[in-house]
């Protein structure tokens, strides 16, 4: 008959897709509740022991020179049940088995109750939290106090957090936007995306969407920096002699680059060619300033860029911005002169 409680608990974990370990977790946390009850003790841990099917207590108190109550025991007592044991300590005495009845099988049931829906949902969390870096399309359907937008991709929810908005960007019910997911949450009806819409994956994705030649890779992105302000610069290069990788990505009229635009609220790009060359990648990065000459300090990682009097605030850019991200593109640091 004790063989055969651990041969239910295993069939019972296997019917419900977890371990064995993790149903025997839930077991012992609802009869050490039962017992705490019944008993009017606290700190109490129960067993399973999975040679012989049984269950046994312990009660866990602190060793302390001078109890102060009946969570801790004095460190004589606790010398007479552990010969080695220290102030400080933590010590797991046996605790009789109370007659619990039917209250430990109504406390247990709820407790794995409790246990296996908080498994499940973490479970199905780890899933969706699995999609990291992925685009999904999906519907504005409301918006909280805390500005954070609900966003309905099929029969999935997802969270748009204050945070994770561009600035100045809004949004109305009904509006379809692209995100990119960046993790997953509890919910009450089930897990939830979290997603972003200031990740530089959302840039790679749109771009990937509109120029061909960035989804069959003749055209490569490099590198790309974004600030939730409003503004982003991106390095490409091609694999090709003949594709002209700027350009590819602005497009006939500049077509491609203002759909991207579009989708992005009105965020400025910078398209810049990317070169091996420090110096060349720095100097374009500055962008829309002209640079005269860049000179790198590879021991620093770090770029002095001289040019005109009247280009260095385009360089440094209103708050800094420019030369921020073009640090951020090239992770050189740049100073300007």
């Amino acid at each position: 008959m004790k063989q055969d409680l651990k041969e239910i608990i295993d069939e019972a974990a296997r019917e419900r897709g977890i371990g064995g370990d993790v149903l025997v977790t839930a077991i012992e946390s609802g009869i050490a509740l039962a017992a705490q009850r019944k008993s009017g003790e606290h700190n109490l841990r129960a067993k399973f022991n999975t040679d012989d099917g049984t269950f046994s207590l312990t009660q866990v108190l602190a060793v302390k020179d001078e109890p102060l109550d009946d969570s801790e025991i004095s460190l004589a007592e606790a010398r007479g049940v552990k010969e080695d044991v220290r102030s400080g300590d933590m010590l797991e005495i046996p605790f009789d088995f109370p007659d619990l009845g039917r209250l430990a099988a109504q406390t247990t049931r709820g407790v794995m109750r409790k246990n296996l829906r908080e498994l499940e949902m973490e479970q199905r969390v780890a899933a969706l939290a699995a999609d990291y870096g992925k685009l999904i399309v999906a519907t504005v359907v409301g918006k909280s106090e805390r500005d954070e937008y609900l966003l309905k991709a099929g029969e999935t929810l997802a969270v748009l957090s204050r945070k994770e908005q561009a600035f100045r960007e809004s949004f109305h019910n009904g509006e379809v936007i692209k995100v990119i997911i960046v993790g997953a949450e509890p919910g009450g009806d089930g897990p939830v995306y979290s997603v972003s819409r200031t990740h530089p994956l959302l840039l790679r994705h749109l771009f990937a969407r509109e120029v061909p030649e960035v989804a069959d890779g003749a055209v490569v992105i490099k590198a790309l920096a974004r600030d939730t302000s409003g503004r982003a610069k991106v390095a490409v290069i091609s694999t090709k002699p003949n594709v002209d990788p700027v350009g590819t990505c602005i497009g006939p009229a500049g077509q491609r680059v203002k759909n991207i635009i579009k989708e992005l609220k009105g965020e400025n790009i910078d398209i810049i060619p990317w070169s091996e060359n420090p110096e060349e990648f720095i100097a374009a990065a500055l962008t829309p300033a002209k640079v005269k000459r860049v000179r790198c300090d590879w021991t620093a990682m770090t770029g002095y860029v001289e040019l005109e009097p009247d280009q260095q605030s385009i360089a440094v850019g209103k708050g800094g911005l420019n030369i921020r991200l073009a640090s951020r593109l090239t992770r050189w640091t740049i100073n300007v002169k």
